[in-house]
């Protein structure tokens, strides 16, 4: 049986390139990836990088830059989400905290009395 696996470079965490070991913080690693993304409409992440800049930048340990369309706050957790420890990145619950902490006023002024 032939594999031919391919990874989302650019989504991937530093432990999966180092250790192949997928988490739930290499999860949340992909999930501030995923925030650019839909910060710029779907356009590839780290447009200025390849694929082998990237992996390097990820091995030195070079800090990533947000999409220059993300609000400062969105910038904030996408930067918390790729801190380069595993165990210094949040938890997704705590994301969820934050991004309620965003929403919340704005679903507080769409009510309707």
């Amino acid at each position: 049986m032939e594999t031919d696996v391919q990874i989302p470079i650019k989504w991937t965490a530093p432990e999966v390139f180092q250790d192949q070991k997928y988490t739930s913080k290499s999860d949340l690693w992909s999930f501030g990836v995923l925030l650019g993304e839909i910060f710029t409409y779907g356009k590839m992440p780290f447009p200025n990088k390849t694929n082998k800049d990237y992996c390097q930048d990820i091995i030195y340990r070079k800090e990533l830059d947000p999409p220059e369309e993300s609000p400062e706050r969105i910038s904030y957790i996408m930067r918390m989400c790729w801190r380069y420890e595993p165990k210094s990145r949040p938890s997704f619950c705590e994301i969820q905290g934050f991004l309620m902490e965003l929403v919340t006023p704005m679903l507080d002024d769409d009510v309707v009395e």
